[in-house]
């Protein structure tokens, strides 16, 4: 049976996008990555590695006072939405950016402050939480819940490994 949960460390900010990179190679329509952490933790470097390795056609940056980012795979014209719900305070302030529509499985999806609207999610989710562990240091924990979700987490323990 596969592990539910892979923790790490990264010692530098650097780290921290590369792990992202390398999980948004992994993207596929339907993904659901949420990030969890305090301000400051790293979830906004760790989503601009996101989108870079997603081939996004513009940098991820944080969209706290709209929202929702849409970005562009130039490639295949899919999309990858990016959304920060840290002012999430009801389900109407979800439903009022069109949650249903986003989740709706034709696009990856990358939540930052996703535990504001735990309960608007699908089961297969893929949480990666930030915690401070220093200076530059952050303990990353990721945890699958569902088959893709599992999928992704073994290649990321993979790709850790070697």
């Amino acid at each position: 049976m596969l592990s539910d949960t892979f923790d790490l460390t990264t010692n530098l900010v650097e780290e921290t996008r590369l792990l992202g990179l390398h999980l948004g190679r992994l993207l596929k329509p339907g993904d659901m990555v949420c990030l969890s952490g305090d301000l400051g933790t790293g979830k906004t470097t760790l989503a601009a590695g996101i989108g870079q390795g997603w081939n996004a056609e513009h940098a991820l940056t944080s969209p706290t006072f709209v929202m929702v980012h849409r970005h562009e795979r130039t490639i295949d014209h899919q999309f990858l939405y990016h959304l920060d719900m840290y002012r999430i305070q009801s389900p109407a302030d979800a439903e009022s950016i069109g949650l249903d529509d986003i989740l709706d499985g034709s696009s990856a999806v990358l939540i930052e402050w996703a535990e504001n609207i735990r309960d608007e999610l699908p089961p297969d989710v893929l949480w990666v939480t930030l915690t401070d562990a220093g200076e530059t240091a952050r303990q990353i924990t990721i945890t699958a819940a569902g088959e893709r979700s599992h999928a992704l987490l073994e290649s990321l323990r993979q790709r850790q490994e070697q």
